[in-house]
């Protein structure tokens, strides 16, 4: 579901994605921003224990190097 990277788009989108009657298996976001929305939404929505994250964090990707 694309939206800008603001927070209030991705949370905007987290609502939409788990008001569906079939729920995504997964959501990935763009960003740290859209991410820290999508996790708001999902407490407050009382999924937060499908909250997943990766140790260590992955906060960007350098394309290019060599």
């Amino acid at each position: 579901m694309p939206t800008d990277v603001s927070q209030v788009e991705a949370a905007a989108a987290t609502r939409a994605l788990v008001a569906r009657d079939e729920r995504p298996t997964a959501i990935a976001y763009d960003s740290d921003v859209a991410a820290l929305a999508g996790v708001t939404v999902l407490t407050e929505a009382r999924l937060g224990e499908l909250v997943a994250t990766t140790s260590p964090s992955l906060v960007g990707v350098r394309e290019g190097v060599a």
